[in-house]
C-alpha cells in the first residue's frame, strides 16, 4: 500500500512540476508588430459595401500593425491597424507554445510563432461583399 501511496504521489508531483513548467513558457506577446499582408480576394460587388483592410482589388499588399495591449496566460487582447481603419482583436495561444487562433471584429486567422520576434498569420475572411485570404509576416518592434 505504502508502495502505491509513493508512486501515485510522485506522479501528481511529476504532472504539477510539467504543468508548471508549461504555463511559464507561454510567450510574452504583449507589444506592437509591423509588416505586410499579401491578400487574394473574390470581389462579389462592384464597389464596397463596408470597411476593409486592403483595396477593393482581387490581389495586393498592404502595411499591417498589431499591438496586443493585454495578455492574461495564454488570452491576448489588441487591435489590427492599416492605413484605412483599426479593428479589435482576440487571440490564444495554442498549448504547445508555438500557435495563435485569433479572431478580428470579422474574421478568423491563425498564426505561427518563428522564433522569439516574428509571427507569421493566415487570415480567413468572408463578407457579402468580399471573400479574402491572406498572409501576414509581423515582426516584433522594440
Amino acid at each position: 500500500m505504502n508502495k502505491m501511496l509513493l508512486r501515485t504521489s510522485f506522479a501528481l508531483i511529476a504532472f504539477a512540476a510539467t504543468n508548471c513548467l508549461a504555463e511559464s513558457d507561454i510567450p510574452n506577446l504583449v507589444g506592437k508588430w509591423t509588416g505586410e499582408k499579401e491578400f487574394a480576394k473574390i470581389l462579389k460587388t462592384e464597389s464596397p459595401v463596408g470597411r476593409s483592410h486592403t483595396p477593393h482589388e482581387e490581389f495586393g499588399k498592404v502595411n499591417v500593425d498589431v499591438e496586443f495591449t493585454t495578455q492574461k496566460g495564454r488570452l491576448l487582447k489588441g487591435t489590427k491597424t492599416t492605413e484605412k481603419w483599426s479593428e479589435r482583436l482576440v487571440c490564444v495561444i495554442d498549448y504547445d507554445n508555438k500557435w495563435l487562433y485569433c479572431t478580428d471584429e470579422n474574421g478568423m486567422f491563425d498564426g505561427q510563432l518563428v522564433g522569439k520576434d516574428e509571427i507569421v498569420f493566415h487570415y480567413h475572411h468572408v463578407t457579402s461583399d468580399n471573400s479574402i485570404v491572406s498572409v501576414m509576416k509581423l515582426a516584433k518592434r522594440e
